[in-house]
């Protein structure tokens, strides 16, 4: 009978409560990745709205920019295979251990017709892991059985690529600027010549067509396309089965600012990246 009262009072006070959360069900976090249409990321730093269109998912907030297929459809993957695989605590005072505070962690809302969910997962850190995670308004903190990295940057989730054309469908690059004004053209037989003549390196001028296969960026710069497209040192104008692609390309210090047509995103490749992308005369032509 005795025991029986400590057991009434340890309940009364509250001593098995945490114990009692622990144990309780865990939430059921079921995502339709395909009918996904709207991601909100919130960071210390950072609020980004993701939105899905009809050619495509866009970052809309802070900036408008398309986002790369593979990179939207790798984080719609993890989301959907939301693998709750047990408890940590469900103490507020130990949010921070487990880098699941709005300062440290990233906010997440994903939202679908007839349906959103909200969570918070941890940063990648030495101290926490992004297994770690919160659903809700529940006041526990999950371990996940996979781990769901959160790209948690604007440009991070911006699309790279500034040319992706198939090299079959290339007709000719033309190359203007200084050591340079050629154009490498395909010729019916399959290959490649040079224009103005000249014994043409075929491997060289194959190796350059291929660039444009996918020329990705290093990074971002932020205004200046006008000035980019009125002074350019160097302009590479890719002919192809759909019309032309134009490339102005300005030094600026240690990188080139690259724009792409009547585009205004900046983009910067670093400054040697030029040799090969858009070489001098004298590297297509055979020795």
């Amino acid at each position: 009978m005795a025991g029986l009262a400590l057991i009434v009072v340890a309940m009364a006070t509250g001593v098995f409560q945490q114990q009692d959360v622990l144990s309780m069900d865990y939430p059921e976090v079921n995502i339709p990745a395909s009918e996904v249409h709207t991601v909100r990321i919130e960071t210390a730093e950072y609020r980004m709205v993701l939105e899905k269109a009809a050619d495509g998912w866009y970052l809309e907030h802070p900036i408008k920019a398309p986002i790369e297929s593979p990179q939207i459809e790798g984080f719609l993957r993890r989301i959907a295979d939301f693998d709750i695989g047990g408890v940590l605590t469900a103490e507020s005072g130990r949010y921070a251990e487990y880098g699941v505070t709005p300062e440290l962690g990233r906010q997440v809302e994903v939202e679908w017709d007839g349906g959103k969910v909200d969570f918070i997962v941890a940063g990648s850190s030495e101290d926490y892991q992004e297994s770690y995670v919160r659903v809700g308004r529940d006041p526990r903190v999950f371990y996940l059985g996979r781990r769901m990295p959160v790209t948690d940057t604007p440009t991070l989730w911006r699309d790279k690529r500034i040319v992706h054309i198939d090299p079959s469908r290339v007709e000719s690059i033309s190359i203007e600027g200084p050591d340079r004004d050629y154009t490498i053209h395909r010729t019916g037989e399959g290959g490649l010549s040079l224009e103005p003549g000249g014994r043409v390196d075929s491997t060289a001028a194959a190796r350059v067509v291929g660039y444009y296969s996918m020329l990705r960026t290093d990074s971002f710069g932020e205004g200046g396309a006008d000035d980019v497209r009125e002074a350019p040192d160097v302009t590479v104008v890719i002919r192809h089965d759909e019309g032309e692609t134009v490339l102005r390309w300005k030094r600026v210090d240690d990188f080139y600012a690259v724009v792409r047509d009547d585009d205004d995103t900046v983009y910067r490749l670093s400054a040697n990246r030029i040799n090969s992308i858009a070489p001098v005369r004298s590297r297509v032509l055979a020795d």
